[in-house]
């Protein structure tokens, strides 16, 4: 019984339909018959004459005997590599089977239920002091990160934000020690969390541009083939076995809930969603007198500030936003920093104040705030040593001559710093 089910299994798995199959099935058909039917053309009357089953058989002497006009030549020529290609695919889909059944799609469709691991539990847990009387601290991390898994298109998505602020708020009047360290390790979580997956969301959009706008030469060939639109998805099938077989971790990794959405094509909606997300809980951050946990993870996000320089614009305009917040409270030394946080923070972020969008109608800073972060930026960059102003200042220059924008002007600070330099001569 167990050899007749293996048999069965066997069987059923060998005839399993498949749509790729039936496509190139298709077009291999197709194929045939085109080249059945193409028949050069004769040059007398005569044969209308035979009969049918002489003239099937005399069609193909007649092409070593009789000259084909251009047409008909190049017809046969393309129908030829429209068959060979067809085959081709197929041997190819056979060697390489596609990863199409665990694509993520149907995942996406229907996800599966979030599961928090052991570790994570244990480790909000020893964040918010153990199990017994934290459990507001744990709630308030669960609602932030529904937030950021929410679409923004949802229903639900505004009573999400509606809760987090409500508890927050309620956690910051009722006040205690306890109550606000909660509310500063649940937002520090939440904006590192928010981070990572904005600086994935980016990093996807960028890789998924390049490979549109650099494709490889031989898929360029590919798109020559004549009816490639018909055999576009087999060869986009063969594209993606050959992709994953090749280049394994080609594709960023996400946490399990994000990573179906950002790889979808609202990846630009999901990046302007995190970026104000991110902007959100820098202000409850300010709120809370937490602000520098912020900006400590601020000063080493280094790939979020170079992906930033190429962002949207509306994603640009959250990230200047937040670093003009961050550089304000640097300047105001109402915690302590270190020099070497407010190097990395102005190294990275500057290029991104020259080289943002800032907006037209609707403008990211007013002219006010505008000329307040220049102020801000002059005593920070003051505030460093003579090395580190100089590395900033140079970087500031370069990024400033090349951009569009006249904003953020810094001449004064530079004029500051070659006055002093000559004195030191």
């Amino acid at each position: 019984m167990g050899k007749f089910g293996f048999l069965k299994r066997k069987r059923a798995k060998e005839t399993k339909p498949s749509i790729t199959n039936f496509a190139v099935g298709s077009i291999y058909n197709m194929a045939a018959r085109m080249l059945m039917i193409t028949e050069p053309p004769s040059s007398s009357s005569s044969s209308s004459s035979l009969s049918p089953s002489i003239s099937m058989n005399s069609s193909i002497g007649k092409m070593e005997g009789e000259k084909w006009n251009v047409f008909e030549l190049i017809r046969y020529i393309l129908m030829l590599i429209l068959w060979l290609s067809a085959w081709g695919v197929r041997l190819l889909l056979d060697l390489f089977p596609s990863p199409l059944p665990s694509s993520g799609f149907l995942e996406s469709i229907v996800p599966s239920a979030p599961a928090l691991p052991s570790s994570e539990h244990d480790d909000i847990n020893s964040s918010f002091g153990g199990s017994s009387g934290k459990a507001i601290g744990r709630a308030l991390t669960q609602v932030l990160t529904l937030v950021n898994d929410i679409p923004v298109t949802s229903r639900k998505y505004e009573f999400a934000r509606d809760l987090a602020d409500k508890i927050i708020e309620e956690n910051a009047k009722q006040g205690g020690p306890t109550l606000q360290e909660i509310n500063r390790t649940a937002l520090s979580s939440g904006f590192a969390r928010t981070l990572k997956l904005l600086n994935s969301s980016l990093n996807c959009m960028q890789r998924q541009q390049k490979d549109v706008e650099t494709s490889s030469w031989p898929w360029r060939l590919i798109r020559m083939i004549p009816l490639y639109s018909q055999l576009m998805p087999s060869f986009e099938n063969l594209h993606g076995s050959l992709t994953n077989l090749l280049q394994p971790q080609s594709t960023a990794t996400l946490p399990t809930s994000q990573s179906q959405l950002v790889m979808t094509n609202n990846s630009s909606i999901l990046a302007e969603k995190l970026a104000q997300e991110l902007l959100w809980i820098t202000n409850k951050l300010g709120m809370c007198s937490a602000i520098e946990e912020a900006l400590l993870q601020w000063s080493t996000a280094t790939h979020l500030a170079a992906f930033s320089i190429s962002a949207h614009p509306r994603v640009q305009g959250s990230l200047v936003k937040i670093s003009a917040l961050l550089f304000k409270e640097m300047a105001k030394g109402d915690f302590d920093i270190s020099d070497q946080a407010r190097f990395k923070a102005l190294i990275l972020w500057l290029p991104l104040l020259c080289y943002a969008m800032n907006g037209v109608d609707s403008p990211v800073l007013s002219a006010l705030e505008k000329a307040e972060v220049e102020r801000v930026l002059e005593k920070t960059i003051s505030s460093l040593s003579r090395l580190d102003q100089e590395l900033v200042l140079a970087n500031w220059l370069h990024d400033y001559t090349f951009s569009a924008s006249d904003w953020p002007n810094l001449q004064n600070c530079y004029d500051a710093w070659c006055d002093a330099s000559r004195k030191l001569i």
